[in-house]
């Protein structure tokens, strides 16, 4: 079978134009459409573009006052109450806490109750209190402690009976000096 061709109306030229005319405005209106996206999309992104080129501004400006106050202009005199406080201090946290406690605890028997001890750094000096339920318990203890090669001049600096309790138990204070390390 053949293809048949019909027209009802014979295309004229004016038709054709006509045809032509619309495409040609429809590629006009579709181009200025993505012509105008782009533009939007562009101009958005550059006033974004200058406000963080802005911030970036205010940031490099804020980070320059700061480097410049925080740079050292002359070091600073430390005033001599609180270089002692400080020495004071480093003083403290250098003691030999464990040598100290161990020796105490070497020395301490079970009838000898040690209730407080008081360390004065800058003598290389602990003051201590004591209970025990006899004098030669605490003659005892002071001699123990004279025994060992960390304590120097060690010696009983008081002593009371504490009549109130039942057990009259001996309270002493004790002083001894550490080896400086």
């Amino acid at each position: 079978m053949r293809e048949l061709n019909i027209d009802f109306a014979p295309k004229t030229l004016c038709h054709q134009l006509l045809n032509i005319s619309i495409i040609t405005i429809m590629l006009v209106v579709a181009l200025t459409l993505i012509f105008g996206t782009f533009l939007e999309h562009y101009l958005a992104l550059e006033g974004r573009k200058s406000v963080i080129e802005s911030e970036i501004h205010n940031t490099t400006a804020l980070r320059f006052n700061l480097l410049k106050e925080m740079t050292p202009s002359a070091p600073t005199p430390i005033p001599d109450a609180k270089k002692l406080t400080i020495n004071h201090a480093i003083a403290k946290l250098n003691m030999p806490w464990s040598d100290l406690f161990d020796q105490l605890e070497h020395a301490t028997s079970p009838n000898v109750a040690l209730l407080s001890i008081l360390p004065n750094a800058e003598k290389f000096q602990i003051k201590g209190v004591a209970e025990t339920k006899t004098t030669d318990d605490m003659i005892d203890y002071i001699e123990r402690l004279k025994k060992e090669t960390f304590f120097t001049n060690v010696m009983i600096e008081k002593h009371e009976v504490n009549e109130q309790d039942i057990n009259h138990p001996i309270r002493f204070q004790f002083s001894a000096q550490w080896r400086p390390q």
